[in-house]
């Protein structure tokens, strides 16, 4: 009979190195398989026997009981050893560095030379990623990254824009720059980062360029925008708070998105400059660039022209668990916070709890050891009672005189 690796349909998970006694009665479910091969075999197990062995199953607490000769059938799956072995890095790393997450991101770091460990780099974020390109550069990235990281990249290195959208604090800007890292120029050199603030009173001059009297005897000289020359010359450039920018402004660089070239009105000797082959452009915004909602008040409605461009690039950046696990290896810390954003949730509230202020509140009470009476006190500072309540503790202030 060939090798097992799962058991009523479960994944083996262990087999016990030596032989046990048997703590209850059971038929050997290998024996079973190989009488149904046609083998003639004794396959009941009664507890107090010995030379059997113990064997673990996924979903399953109990032991499952094998005859000593049976387990020899038996072996763990590759990828299941993978898992196994890539969850013992992950937890080493949060073990040995409970109130550090550089130390936790570092000792996981440290085991990246095994199939297993790198595994578990790609699932909860590493020390230093390495993004192989496809012209055969290398760039590395550090720090945890978001779930959404791999599809802004493939996005990046192949010059396409990227529209990240998400609530506040949950790692847009910082994946920007990460994904901005992982996006090298085609000499393989790194790719120059830029990024520009936008809001309802920005001029076209932020984003293509302007005069300024910096010539001889205050003579007007033009510069480029931080947008206009990663345009012209290469650059990963982030458009901030795209969704509180003047829309009209923003038509200006219609043509210059869709085409190869960007016109510079307010450059007397250059009216346009050619589009670069490493310009990469890059939004945030917390909303859909629909208008204003109950959280985001100050939004505006941008032109369906513009959107239009980025109708394909589109990246939701919603919380991230599993990055706020590395973020905060306190797991009752975590539980409490997420409890208090399905709450906030559930009940409509303007309120938030981010990435941001989970990995804050990990620090301020780990790092910092400020005390989580000051901290509570700090959260829900302006809230109402009945807010605070409900979040905290899952009711009103008059469900509780009830």
């Amino acid at each position: 009979m060939e090798k097992v690796t799962k058991l009523f349909d479960r994944d083996v998970l262990a087999v016990s190195d030596t032989a046990e006694t048997a703590k209850n009665d059971s038929p050997c479910p290998v024996c079973v398989l190989r009488k149904k091969g046609g083998e003639s075999l004794v396959v009941g197990i009664e507890s107090g026997e010995h030379e059997v062995k113990k064997v673990m199953l996924r979903g399953r607490t109990r032991a499952t009981w094998v005859h000593e000769k049976c387990a020899e059938y038996l072996e763990v799956a590759a990828d299941v050893k993978d898992e196994q072995a890539a969850q013992g890095v992950a937890d080493q790393g949060i073990k040995e560095s409970p109130k550090s997450l550089d130390g936790v991101i570092a000792t996981i770091a440290s085991f990246e030379g095994r199939k297993a460990a790198y595994q578990a780099v790609m699932d909860i974020g590493p020390g230093e990623l390495h993004v192989h390109q496809g012209d055969g550069n290398k760039a590395i990235v550090k720090g945890a990254k978001h779930a959404c990281f791999d599809q802004a990249v493939k996005l990046s290195v192949n010059r396409e824009p990227i529209f990240l959208i998400g609530p506040t604090g949950s790692g847009k800007s910082y994946m920007a720059r990460q994904v901005a890292q992982a996006t090298l120029r085609r000499d393989g050199e790194e790719l120059p980062y830029s990024e520009v603030p936008c809001s309802a009173g920005i001029s076209e001059g932020h984003l293509m360029g302007k005069l300024l009297p910096t010539g001889e005897q205050g003579s007007f000289e033009f510069h480029h925008a931080a947008l206009s020359g990663a345009y012209g010359h290469g650059g990963f450039c982030t458009l901030e708070e795209i969704d509180g920018s003047d829309p009209n402004t923003l038509l200006c660089v219609n043509s210059a998105l869709a085409g190869e070239e960007m016109a510079l009105p307010n450059n007397p000797t250059e009216k346009a400059i050619n589009r670069h082959e490493d310009f990469v452009l890059c939004l945030i915004g917390n909303t859909w660039g629909m208008g204003a909602d109950r959280i985001y008040v100050g939004r505006a409605q941008l032109d369906y022209a513009f959107l239009d461009r980025f109708a394909l690039n589109v990246i939701e950046v919603d919380y991230d668990k599993k990055l706020e696990q590395v973020l905060c290896p306190d797991q009752e810390l975590l539980d409490m916070l997420w409890k208090w954003r399905q709450r906030i949730s559930d009940n409509k509230l303007r309120r938030i709890v981010s990435t941001r202020t989970v990995a804050k509140w990990y620090k301020y009470q780990h790092e910092l050891e400020i005390s989580k009476d000051s901290l509570l006190e700090a959260y829900f500072g302006g809230w109402s009672e009945d807010e605070r309540n409900l979040v905290e503790h899952g009711k009103k202030e008059d469900d509780d005189n009830e």
